[in-house]
């Protein structure tokens, strides 16, 4: 049994705080209302690749609860959760390991919101998402999405959901909208720390592609500059 820390709750972008675990972290979505909400993990590897871990109820497939034993070292729980200790709602997501995971993004889903195309926000719903780590390590986040940028999102995802020729391809595309929802945009003021990390990744080649897939660095030869001065 772990005794957990003092919790901690990050209620604004950009707040951080220390977190470690080393063979068992347990991500936890609660909420109030009778809105069914999911719990989703989406990834991207160290090589690039990306997949997610969600219900299988979306498409029916066993396997996209994840697996503990074998990689992503993830499994979402399903009826298996742990109960809430109050009356809220719950579902949770085990973690045993995040070694070849380069980023990881949890992320709350109101289907049929996003179906119906319907204007809601997250606060409505009374939720939050805890991580809770064998460490005690305890953390918490309000599930509270910018009013404002709530109908674009939930449209951009009833789109994504609507097209594509098959669900892998309508699941690619969500990955990518969420990518591009958790990314700086323009017009916000960032920690001096945290740019300083974007560009030395952005110089080290490590950061080569916007969330979408579109470049943010171009490589020009000496000789293609000279060329483009007309001294080649």
């Amino acid at each position: 049994m772990v005794t957990l820390k003092k919790k901690i709750t990050l209620r604004r972008k950009g707040e951080a705080a220390d977190f470690t675990f080393s063979g068992k972290l347990k991500v936890k979505l609660f909420w109030s209302s009778p809105t069914d909400l999911d719990l989703c993990l989406f990834f991207k590897k160290k090589n690039g690749e990306v997949g997610g871990i969600f219900s299988n109820e979306y498409r029916g497939r066993k396997s996209d609860l994840g697996n503990l034993n074998e990689f992503p070292f993830m499994l979402h729980m399903g009826d298996n959760k742990e109960p809430s200790e109050g009356e809220e709602e719950t579902e949770q997501i085990n973690v045993a390991n995040l070694n070849e995971i380069d980023e990881a993004y949890v992320c709350i889903v109101n289907y049929d919101a996003a179906v119906e195309e319907e204007d809601v926000t997250y606060a409505e719903e009374g939720g939050r998402v805890e991580l809770q780590s064998d460490s005690g390590d305890y953390l918490e986040v309000i599930a509270d999405l910018d009013a404002a940028d709530t109908a674009a999102t939930l449209e951009e995802f009833a789109q994504n959901l609507r097209s594509g020729r098959n669900l892998d391809e309508k699941r690619e595309a969500l990955l990518h909208t969420m990518a591009c929802k958790a990314a700086i945009k323009g017009g916000w003021t960032s920690d001096p720390a945290e740019l300083k990390v974007l560009v030395e990744k952005v110089q080290s080649g490590e950061v080569r592609y916007c969330p979408h897939g579109r470049p943010v660095v171009v490589k020009v030869s000496k000789y293609e500059l000279e060329k483009l001065f007309k001294r080649a």
